[in-house]
Protein backbone atom coordinates (compact mmCIF):
# COMPACT_ATOMS: atom_id res chain seq x y z
CA UNK A 1 0.00 0.00 0.00
CA UNK A 2 2.82 2.40 0.88
CA UNK A 3 4.64 1.75 -2.41
CA UNK A 4 1.44 2.39 -4.39
CA UNK A 5 0.85 5.60 -2.42
CA UNK A 6 4.42 6.77 -3.08
CA UNK A 7 4.10 5.89 -6.78
CA UNK A 8 0.79 7.77 -7.01
CA UNK A 9 2.22 10.81 -5.24
CA UNK A 10 5.27 10.82 -7.52
CA UNK A 11 3.08 10.66 -10.63
CA UNK A 12 0.92 13.57 -9.41
CA UNK A 13 3.96 15.71 -8.66
CA UNK A 14 5.41 14.97 -12.11
CA UNK A 15 2.10 15.89 -13.76
CA UNK A 16 1.95 19.12 -11.79
CA UNK A 17 5.50 20.11 -12.79
CA UNK A 18 4.70 19.35 -16.45
CA UNK A 19 1.55 21.48 -16.25
CA UNK A 20 3.39 24.38 -14.66
CA UNK A 21 6.31 24.11 -17.08
CA UNK A 22 3.95 24.20 -20.05
CA UNK A 23 2.11 27.16 -18.53
CA UNK A 24 5.32 29.12 -18.13
CA UNK A 25 6.68 28.24 -21.58
CA UNK A 26 3.40 28.94 -23.37
CA UNK A 27 2.91 32.22 -21.53
CA UNK A 28 6.51 33.37 -21.89
CA UNK A 29 7.49 36.99 -21.51
CA UNK A 30 5.71 39.29 -23.93
CA UNK A 31 4.28 42.79 -23.88
CA UNK A 32 1.35 41.96 -21.58
CA UNK A 33 1.28 43.65 -18.20
CA UNK A 34 1.61 41.37 -15.17
CA UNK A 35 -1.53 42.90 -13.64
CA UNK A 36 -3.70 41.04 -16.15
CA UNK A 37 -2.52 37.71 -14.69
CA UNK A 38 -2.45 36.16 -18.16
CA UNK A 39 0.30 33.75 -17.12
CA UNK A 40 -1.83 32.32 -14.30
CA UNK A 41 -5.53 32.80 -15.04
CA UNK A 42 -7.96 32.70 -12.13
CA UNK A 43 -10.67 30.03 -12.02
CA UNK A 44 -12.85 32.01 -9.61
CA UNK A 45 -12.71 32.07 -5.85
CA UNK A 46 -9.86 32.80 -3.48
CA UNK A 47 -7.36 30.92 -1.37
CA UNK A 48 -5.49 32.19 1.67
CA UNK A 49 -1.82 31.21 1.62
CA UNK A 50 0.29 32.29 4.60
CA UNK A 51 -2.15 35.09 5.38
CA UNK A 52 -2.31 36.50 1.85
CA UNK A 53 -5.56 36.22 -0.11
CA UNK A 54 -4.85 35.06 -3.65
CA UNK A 55 -7.04 34.36 -6.68
CA UNK A 56 -7.60 30.63 -7.01
CA UNK A 57 -5.79 29.36 -10.12
CA UNK A 58 -5.71 25.58 -9.60
CA UNK A 59 -8.33 23.39 -7.97
CA UNK A 60 -7.99 19.68 -8.68
CA UNK A 61 -9.77 16.91 -6.81
CA UNK A 62 -9.15 13.23 -7.41
CA UNK A 63 -11.06 10.50 -5.58
CA UNK A 64 -10.33 6.83 -6.21
CA UNK A 65 -11.51 4.07 -3.90
CA UNK A 66 -10.23 5.21 -0.51
CA UNK A 67 -7.59 7.67 -1.81
CA UNK A 68 -8.02 11.41 -2.21
CA UNK A 69 -5.81 14.05 -3.80
CA UNK A 70 -6.24 17.81 -3.74
CA UNK A 71 -4.11 20.32 -5.63
CA UNK A 72 -4.91 23.93 -4.85
CA UNK A 73 -3.07 27.01 -6.00
CA UNK A 74 -3.27 30.76 -6.00
CA UNK A 75 -1.81 33.58 -8.06
CA UNK A 76 0.46 35.93 -6.14
CA UNK A 77 -0.96 39.45 -5.72
CA UNK A 78 1.62 40.86 -8.18
CA UNK A 79 0.52 38.27 -10.82
CA UNK A 80 4.09 37.03 -11.34
CA UNK A 81 3.88 33.76 -9.47
CA UNK A 82 1.79 30.88 -8.29
CA UNK A 83 1.83 28.90 -5.05
CA UNK A 84 0.38 25.38 -5.10
CA UNK A 85 -0.24 22.90 -2.31
CA UNK A 86 -0.67 19.22 -3.08
CA UNK A 87 -2.36 16.92 -0.56
CA UNK A 88 -2.73 13.12 -0.69
CA UNK A 89 -4.42 10.73 1.74
CA UNK A 90 -5.43 7.08 1.76
CA UNK A 91 -8.23 6.45 4.23
CA UNK A 92 -9.00 3.19 5.96
CA UNK A 93 -11.72 1.31 4.08
CA UNK A 94 -15.17 2.39 5.16
CA UNK A 95 -14.07 5.84 6.37
CA UNK A 96 -15.36 9.02 4.80
CA UNK A 97 -13.24 12.10 4.19
CA UNK A 98 -13.69 14.70 6.90
CA UNK A 99 -11.86 15.61 10.09
CA UNK A 100 -8.38 16.61 11.18
CA UNK A 101 -5.47 14.50 9.95
CA UNK A 102 -1.72 14.63 10.63
CA UNK A 103 0.80 15.38 7.88
CA UNK A 104 3.61 12.82 7.75
CA UNK A 105 6.69 12.74 5.51
CA UNK A 106 7.83 9.99 3.16
CA UNK A 107 5.47 7.02 3.53
CA UNK A 108 2.41 8.07 5.53
CA UNK A 109 0.13 5.41 6.93
CA UNK A 110 -3.59 5.29 6.26
CA UNK A 111 -5.47 8.33 7.56
CA UNK A 112 -2.35 10.52 7.32
CA UNK A 113 -1.70 13.15 4.66
CA UNK A 114 1.41 13.62 2.58
CA UNK A 115 1.77 17.18 1.35
CA UNK A 116 4.00 19.39 -0.74
CA UNK A 117 4.41 23.07 -1.53
CA UNK A 118 5.24 24.18 -5.08
CA UNK A 119 6.16 27.74 -6.02
CA UNK A 120 6.58 29.14 -9.53
CA UNK A 121 7.66 32.59 -10.65
CA UNK A 122 7.63 33.94 -14.20
CA UNK A 123 10.06 36.81 -13.73
CA UNK A 124 12.67 35.59 -13.15
CA UNK A 125 11.56 32.08 -14.07
CA UNK A 126 11.96 29.71 -11.15
CA UNK A 127 10.27 26.71 -9.58
CA UNK A 128 10.65 25.08 -6.21
CA UNK A 129 9.16 22.00 -4.60
CA UNK A 130 9.30 21.22 -0.89
CA UNK A 131 7.73 18.41 1.04
CA UNK A 132 5.60 19.47 3.99
CA UNK A 133 6.89 17.22 6.77
CA UNK A 134 4.66 18.05 9.73
CA UNK A 135 1.39 19.68 10.67
CA UNK A 136 -2.30 19.02 10.19
CA UNK A 137 -4.93 19.10 7.47
CA UNK A 138 -8.52 19.81 8.47
CA UNK A 139 -11.18 18.84 5.95
CA UNK A 140 -14.84 19.77 6.28
CA UNK A 141 -17.02 17.94 3.78
CA UNK A 142 -19.95 20.25 2.99
CA UNK A 143 -21.47 17.70 0.59
CA UNK A 144 -21.58 17.54 -3.21
CA UNK A 145 -17.76 17.78 -3.53
CA UNK A 146 -17.73 21.07 -1.60
CA UNK A 147 -14.84 21.16 0.90
CA UNK A 148 -13.31 23.50 3.44
CA UNK A 149 -9.57 22.73 3.55
CA UNK A 150 -7.23 24.17 6.18
CA UNK A 151 -3.55 23.28 6.33
CA UNK A 152 -1.03 24.21 9.00
CA UNK A 153 2.39 22.74 8.41
CA UNK A 154 6.13 23.13 8.07
CA UNK A 155 8.22 22.30 5.01
CA UNK A 156 11.45 20.33 5.05
CA UNK A 157 13.21 23.69 4.62
CA UNK A 158 11.55 25.09 7.75
CA UNK A 159 8.95 27.35 6.10
CA UNK A 160 5.60 27.62 7.86
CA UNK A 161 2.64 26.88 5.59
CA UNK A 162 -0.90 28.02 6.32
CA UNK A 163 -3.58 27.47 3.68
CA UNK A 164 -7.31 28.00 3.89
CA UNK A 165 -9.82 27.52 1.07
CA UNK A 166 -13.42 26.52 0.44
CA UNK A 167 -14.12 25.18 -3.00
CA UNK A 168 -16.77 23.14 -4.78
CA UNK A 169 -15.07 20.80 -7.24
Amino acid sequence: MKNFFLFKTTIYVMIMFCFVSLSIVSCGKDDDKAETCDAFPSIGGTISINGTTQNLSIAQYIAASNSYTFQLGGVTPDCTGQTVISLDIALSFGKTLGGTYPIKPDFPDENEFSASLIKQRINPVSQSFEEIISGTVKIVNNGSNDYDINVNGKTIGGEDVKVSVRHKF
